[in-house]
């Protein structure tokens, strides 16, 4: 297959090669499975594509899209891709002042997505409101104009420029600490053609969509089954799992840790609570010597759990256990394990259909280079990247640009080593970002950025325990904390009472993964650096 340098080329080529298989598949408002093929999936993005050209002006200017996983949120986002409007996919789980912060830092000129998200944020004059769920002023009355503009002999470009900025992700909700990753056309195009080698996907695959779409992770998902000519269901939640797999049937699943071990739990649960243990433990030893067809005979019902026809489960954005990829292995399922960062679109090491390891990350993809830098005596240092995946920079932030860019090398403020056989191992991170069990970036500077905010407190500290426990030490502001309980000398309980609260003020307004768990009140003042920055010890 030839290499495509825009989104646009992709849906061109696919529509052309795969007009009337099913695209998108979905349960309606009636719980009705609906089907979406190519051909009309095609007519909605180029009909919202033209009427956002033509109707808002939208050439060249940037467009956020917010809301849960749907097939107008996938259109929106093509639509943007596909006419030279930059896509800002922003995170609906962020507060409303965080959203509204990046419109404005972002200079969104259109917002398109759930009507619940939208009625929360501010109508600033010169920014459109698009409702995904508006039936006379929404997406699909817009997606109706521009099928009458093309009628009418409008057309698209043949495609946008590869290098332009095509779209704008934000590594944390707030413009105090956000950086907006800026990626292009061809970023995109060059790691999805790259994974496509190791994860192999072709027409008669169905991925089920659970995790968030602006993640780039998710979204390079939605890429590579349209590139591919499979299919993508959606399912409506996590709670909703189960009944997703029995709908939908997915052969391929993007997953993150967290919920790959939690379904390990549940299996081995019911396996317990069945009394079938010893039945198991004979079975996994027979798995281990016999081929994968035999495998999924032996664990029949575990296939019957997800659809019958789930071959393929990719796992990234944080660490899995090792146990439970071999466990999955063992069931009969190909565990695809991968590395990579927002900022390399995201996947830059991968295990491949081919070559699985559970223990790494695999080896880096085809055009990519990686080295380990300045490693110490076990061969432990940070990862660089040279590749066409690695991003333009960051958005209106040069010196943030310059500090993660070392003679054309991208440093991704991770550590790992390679083994003598090319495979990647992470082994943890240099930089102060957490990464919770699934896959959620939790940077530190932007929650003491809201805790240093409030008046009864001096600095702090936020860390991790136990790898993604969000921690934090609190030196309070002795003098307004006396103002506010009315005491000269308040009690060490008084004031550790007060601080809480003032964190669970601040909690409310945070996503739950985001929300701090374990407050520590300080008495004494934080060793600092001779700029006056605080040390870090965690």
């Amino acid at each position: 297959m030839q290499r495509p340098e825009t989104v646009k080329e992709i849906l061109d080529n696919s529509v052309q090669k795969f007009k009337y298989n099913c695209a998108f598949t979905f349960l309606d408002g009636e719980g009705r499975k609906s089907e979406i093929s190519y051909k009309e999936m095609k007519r909605d993005v180029d009909g919202l594509a033209v009427a956002l050209l033509h109707e808002f002006k939208m050439k060249g200017k940037k467009a956020a899209i917010i809301g849960y996983n749907s097939y107008e949120w996938c259109v929106s986002y093509l639509a943007c891709l596909s006419a030279g409007i930059v896509a800002v996919p922003v995170d609906r789980e962020l507060s409303s002042e965080d959203v509204d912060s990046i419109i404005s830092f972002a200079e969104v000129k259109a917002v398109l997505g759930d009507t619940s998200v939208l009625e929360k944020l501010k109508r600033a004059e010169d920014v459109k409101h698009v409702c995904f769920e508006d039936a006379e002023a929404g997406l699909y009355p817009l997606i109706s104009k521009g099928k009458h503009l093309l009628k009418e002999g409008f057309e698209l470009e043949a495609a946008p420029d590869p290098d332009a900025l095509a779209v704008l992700l934000f590594t944390s909700g707030t413009t105090g600490t956000s950086k907006g990753v800026m990626l292009s056309n061809r970023n995109l195009c060059s790691d999805l053609f790259l994974v496509r080698d190791n994860v192999k996907i072709g027409e008669t695959d169905r991925s089920l969509s659970l995790l968030p779409l602006h993640h780039t992770y998710e979204a390079m998902a939605l890429l590579m089954i349209l590139f591919c000519g499979g299919s993508v269901a959606f399912c409506g939640g996590i709670r909703y799992l189960s009944r997703s797999f029995q709908t939908f049937s997915p052969t391929v699943f993007v997953t993150v840790p967290l919920i790959l071990e939690k379904l390990h739990e549940r299996i081995l649960d019911e396996i317990e609570k069945k009394g079938m243990l010893r039945k198991f433990r004979l079975a996994s030893i027979m798995s281990s010597a016999v081929g994968e067809d035999k495998r999924k005979k032996l664990f029949s019902d575990i296939h019957s759990f997800f659809g019958n026809r789930l071959k393929t489960i990719i796992v990234g954005a944080a660490a899995l256990q090792v146990s439970v990829a071999e466990d999955f292995e063992l069931f009969g399922f190909r565990v695809i394990i991968g590395y990579g960062l927002t900022e390399c679109s995201p996947i830059v090491i991968c295990n491949s259909l081919n070559d699985r390891t559970p223990d790494t990350v695999g080896r880096p993809l085809g055009e990519t280079e990686v080295k380990i830098d300045r490693p110490d005596e076990k061969g432990v240092g940070e990862i660089l990247v040279k590749g066409p995946m690695v991003m333009k920079g960051y958005y209106k932030n040069e010196e943030a640009t310059k500090a993660v860019f070392r003679d054309g090398w991208f440093c991704t403020g991770d550590l790992g080593h390679c083994d003598k056989n090319g495979r990647y191992r992470i082994s943890g991170r240099c930089k102060n970002v957490i990464v919770t069990k699934n896959g959620k970036n939790i940077y530190p500077e932007e929650l003491e950025f809201r805790l240093n905010r409030s008046p009864y407190i001096s600095e702090s500290l936020v860390y991790a325990e136990k790898g993604d426990i969000v921690s934090c030490e609190i030196l309070p502001d002795s003098e307004a904390v006396s103002h506010k309980l009315k005491k000269q000398a308040p009690s060490d309980e008084e004031i550790k009472a007060l601080i809480n609260e003032t964190v669970r003020g601040i909690n409310r307004i945070l996503p739950s993964y985001k929300r701090i768990k374990k407050v520590t009140v300080r008495k004494d003042g934080f060793d600092k650096t001779t700029t006056h920055k605080i040390k870090r010890k965690y």
